[in-house]
């Protein structure tokens, strides 16, 4: 079956330079740094919404960015990108393969008049909302080779505190936990309470590392999938919940969250304050809530 793939050309953010993911890329790297960036966006957006990363992929690209660019020049940028989330993270770890939301979205959105687009669900990071006008054909991810850890060899100057970026990929399939990309609604909402919870005390127990965050982000997931809350009022019951000076005192977890819903909820509508004036700002601010 033919099927076209891949894209002539994308959208290009005016800010880009300006995100303060690449500002870290070129604050290490500099403009070649940058240069990179931009060309693993073409390569990728060339060929559909994702980009199979080893190796062999390295030493290509780094022999077609030119200006004395070395495979370990490029693996250390790319290093850089999945560390500050431009690529997503946990798809590069389970497949090599780069990826993002934004990537798939902008993707999406240019196919969507397309017939026989062909899509990897394990790699799908974007909701049903963005694929219903594409017409399907679902690949496996089997088609994904084994994980070569080059970023691995790569930083083995790192300290070794360090979580790798990189691990293989099993023999045998096991199951993978549900993981939440940095830009996803529940990963925000664990940044936001948790940014909150140590504002108000700077010794709590919250969440230090991506395992325990993301066991968080599937907790607020269940507000929303299970308990079908909208986003916006989600965003608002939560945003009530964490500057309000006694639910902020005792809301201290998404579970907690969860399980007080209701009670915040209606607390929220009786709250004049909520209602109008500064905690509204605030929802604005944070969540960008019109």
């Amino acid at each position: 079956m033919n099927f076209k793939i891949g894209l002539g050309y994308f959208t290009f953010d005016l800010d880009f330079f300006e995100d303060e993911k690449i500002e870290f890329v070129a604050a290490r790297f500099g403009m070649k740094g940058e240069l990179i960036a931009v060309k693993l966006l073409c390569k990728i957006y060339r060929q559909g919404y994702y980009l199979k990363w080893d190796e062999d992929a390295a030493l290509l690209f780094a022999k077609g960015a030119g200006d004395g660019c070395s495979p370990t020049f490029v693996n250390d940028v790319v290093y850089e990108l999945l560390k500050r989330g431009f690529f997503n993270k946990s798809i590069f770890e389970r497949f090599s393969i780069l990826t993002s939301t934004g990537i798939q979205k902008r993707y999406f959105e240019a196919v969507k008049r397309r017939k026989n687009v062909p899509v990897i669900q394990e790699i799908i990071l974007v909701g049903k909302h963005f694929l219903e006008n594409v017409d399907i054909i679902i690949q496996n991810a089997d088609i994904i080779t084994q994980n070569a850890n080059i970023l691995e060899q790569s930083k083995g100057e790192e300290s070794k505190g360090e979580e790798s970026i990189v691990s293989s990929l099993s023999d045998k399939p096991t199951k993978q936990p549900k993981t939440y990309p940095y830009d996803s609604v529940e990963w925000q909402a664990v940044e936001y309470m948790i940014g909150k919870i140590l504002e108000n005390n700077p010794n709590a127990n919250v969440p230090d590392d991506e395992v325990k965050k993301q066991k968080w982000a599937d907790d607020f997931n269940k507000v929303l999938r299970i308990d079908g809350k909208p986003e916006i009022e989600f965003k608002r019951v939560l945003g009530f919940a964490m500057t309000d000076s006694f639910w902020s005192a005792n809301v201290l977890s998404p579970g907690k969250f969860r399980k007080q819903y209701d009670q915040l909820f209606a607390k929220m509508k009786g709250n004049k304050e909520s209602q109008q004036g500064g905690i509204i700002e605030h929802f604005k601010e944070v969540w960008e809530i019109e």
